[in-house]
């Protein structure tokens, strides 16, 4: 990257200076519209696409659970609705707290991918749903979709005398008739 001398920009001081405040308003605008959301453990948070497109929509949801065993426990629960094509993506970062098992801050990542839709009333799959990323310090955790009735739950499992503390972010993204 050539080095430009101050010389060079000076005779551009105020064009730069409103470019750099045009934008920072930009910036604060959409930090306006986009506010990180925190939500404490057990609160589900739901971001939504405000319905840019009436066909393609999606949304993020942010769900929290804490686990002390080897348990399944169901983070976060998405419905779907018929003539609809979803793809899920999670994200799910797991950190031990305490207990008497394993090793103390003990974590995990897991990034999980499917689609689904209904036919005939019926929720299915659409492929498998596949865990793309898997980084965890026992090997006993575990994340999966899972369908029931007209829902596909995201689902988490620690381990005995774990307590582990979940937290997930699924990007729901779907089409419609």
């Amino acid at each position: 990257m050539p080095i430009i001398e101050l010389e060079e920009i000076l005779p551009y001081e105020v064009e730069i200076q409103s470019l750099l405040f045009e934008l920072n308003e930009r910036l604060r605008h959409y930090n306006d519209q986009h506010r990180n959301v925190e939500a404490p453990i057990g609160a589900n948070v739901y971001l939504d696409s405000d319905g840019f497109s009436a066909s393609a929509q999606w949304l993020s949801r942010i769900a929290t659970v804490s686990t002390t065993d080897a348990t399944v426990t169901t983070i976060d629960t998405v419905p779907i609705v018929a003539d609809r094509t979803y793809f899920l993506e999670s994200h799910i970062v797991a950190r031990r707290t305490g207990g008497s098992g394993g090793t103390a801050d003990d974590g995990a990542a897991y990034m999980l991918h499917g689609a689904f839709n209904t036919v005939s009333g019926t929720v299915g799959s659409v492929g498998s749903s596949t865990k793309t990323y898997t980084a965890e310090d026992q090997a006993g955790w575990d994340v999966t979709h899972v369908i029931s009735g007209t829902n596909v739950l995201i689902r988490v499992t620690g381990a005995v005398n774990n307590n582990v503390s979940w937290h997930s972010i699924t990007r729901v993204q779907w089409v419609s008739l």
